[in-house]
């Protein structure tokens, strides 16, 4: 006995080991942060800037609810947060989630996995360490897809190559399905090291970033890819400039491509460098104003500079056109812009709120150039969110969003392509082979979504409906082929229950694909059931 009790496990002084994250388990796209942007809606969670995530430990500390009066309080704890100021660890729960598609494969801003047709299966776990203002978090998340065959659409190509892009194989690196064997990938997840001091926030990370106020589809950074190695340096929290709040983040890291991408295997790395920024005025509460800057640009041959961290707070016209176009000039950078901008207004008086982005693709070369033809190259999303009926254990809300990227008219008189496709980055706008923005836009198409989420004492009930179309031609919308439009219509119902110390995920999602590689109708039946474990 005496021997067990000197070599057992025992707490520092000041230090605090839990066996459940909690609230910390609110990292960028789960259900936990689109759980406490329902509490701001319920007047629960303070009015808070919601377009640069995901959120420190510190901020979601400040986000999570004083009180228990609403429905998920019992399954997460109210009252103010520690305040140990010591060493705190916290375990986050491991989880299984296992995904089925029978036909062909269909993504729901699944991150690291990519779940192809057949059996995708996935578990991820990890623990958070905090001491004073630096955090370690450690998530990795591995996946194994069956990926099984299915109907491609021929491209011209040959080889593996024929596993690309079927609508534009030379200029992005969105493969159909990721070779002709299982696809496996073990990979960091959000992780991250993160230092807070004097209302700077820095460190490094390989987690996603979602920026904007889009639910699912957000135009330039989202759910929807893998993270990517990057260092960040931002606002704590937002600052008061006086007529108002400014908080933002400055992002520089590395992006990489598949082995199926239209670009040689020596410019398969890419720079990223961006910027997202928010401004909330005094004197409208809830409102927030933002933009964003995104550069991908040739990885340099010299490795990172501090000077990258600038790049997106460079002019914002693009003067000298050889430098983009001309490879013989020696300032010749390879390089494509993606910008926006971007408002939400949230009104938890009455559970309401509405917010839209508008982005664009590629650089413009000058002021004419901008006010001309602001919308070359473009897309929008737009959308609500609305509170039907709150109580201390029930609340049901219904969101809709619409999402459109499609070629304009300005197309007759200037090349325009479809969106995240731009020449000489033939990756476009994606991470190993998956899209970093929204998928409704991608290659000129559109999107919308309308659900019903209702959240209970035992978890939450969704309905909902997605309808995505994609044009054969990313320059004329399929008009020259005659084939038209490949349009699909998702159908998904979900049920979240929370079982003693346990979450049990269940989803159905029918899809109906007409037209489906602009040749012939296909459907898809999707099934989830994943589990959170408890201790």
């Amino acid at each position: 006995m005496a021997a067990a009790a000197l070599f057992s496990p025992r707490p520092l002084a000041g230090q605090r080991v839990v066996t459940s994250a909690g609230w910390q388990e609110a990292t960028v796209g789960s259900e936990l942060e689109r759980y406490l942007r329902i509490l701001q809606l319920a007047g629960k969670s303070p009015v808070y800037p919601w377009s640069v995530r995901g959120f420190s430990p510190r901020e979601i500390d400040g986000l999570a609810p004083r009180d228990s009066l609403h429905p998920w309080a019992a399954r997460l704890g109210g009252g103010a947060p520690d305040s140990t100021q010591g060493l705190r660890v916290a375990i986050l729960r491991p989880e299984v989630h296992l995904t089925f598609n029978s036909a062909f494969p269909w993504a729901e801003n699944d991150g690291v996995v990519w779940a192809g047709r057949g059996l995708t299966s996935a578990i991820q776990a990890g623990v958070q360490a905090r001491y004073g203002p630096l955090t370690l978090t450690l998530r990795p998340i591995a996946f194994r897809a069956e990926n099984d065959a299915f109907p491609l659409m021929p491209n011209g190509l040959t080889g593996d190559r024929r596993f690309a892009n079927g609508v534009a194989p030379g200029k992005i690196d969105l493969p159909q399905r990721f070779g002709s064997g299982p696809y496996e990938r073990i990979d960091f997840g959000q992780s991250s090291l993160a230092l807070d001091l004097y209302g700077v926030a820095l460190g490094v990370s390989t987690g996603s970033e979602i920026w904007g106020p889009a639910f699912d589809q957000s135009l330039v950074l989202g759910a929807g890819a893998p993270g990517f190695t990057h260092a960040f340096i931002g606002t704590v929290a937002p600052v008061n400039v006086g007529v108002g709040h400014l908080h933002g983040r400055l992002i520089v890291g590395r992006l990489e491509q598949s082995a199926y991408s239209p670009a040689p295997s020596g410019l398969g790395s890419r720079l990223a460098a961006g910027l997202v920024a928010t401004f909330s005025p005094r004197w409208t509460p809830g409102l927030e104003l933002g933009l964003t800057r995104f550069f991908h640009q040739r990885w340099p041959t010299g490795g990172l500079l501090l000077s990258d961290f600038l790049i997106p707070l460079r002019g914002f016209f693009l003067k000298n056109s050889a430098q983009k176009y001309n490879p013989s000039d020696p300032n010749y950078t390879p390089q494509n812009q993606i910008a926006s901008v971007f408002s939400r207004w949230a009104f938890p008086s009455s559970g309401l709120e509405i917010y839209g982005e508008y982005a664009r693709d590629d650089r413009n070369a000058n002021t004419r150039d901008l006010l001309s033809e602001p919308d070359h190259i473009s897309a929008y999303t737009i959308g609500l969110v609305k509170l039907l009926r709150r109580s201390a254990r029930s609340y049901s809300v219904v969101r809709a969003e619409l999402a459109n990227g499609r070629v304009t008219d300005l197309a007759r008189l200037r090349p325009e392509s479809g969106f995240y496709v731009h020449a000489p980055i033939d990756q476009g706008h994606t991470n190993r082979g998956q899209l970093l923005g929204s998928p409704a836009v991608a290659l000129g198409g559109d999107g919308a979504t309308i659900g019903l989420d209702v959240y209970q004492t035992d978890g939450r009930w969704t309905l909902e409906g997605t309808r995505m179309a994609r044009p054969l031609d990313i320059y004329a919308e399929g008009a020259a082929s005659g084939r038209g439009w490949d349009v699909s219509y998702a159908l998904k119902a979900e049920r979240l229950l929370f079982l003693q110390g346990w979450e049990i995920t269940a989803a159905v999602t029918g899809v109906f694909d007409l037209n489906r590689n602009f040749s012939h109708d296909a459907f898809d039946l999707r099934l989830d059931v994943g589990s959170r474990f408890g201790f």
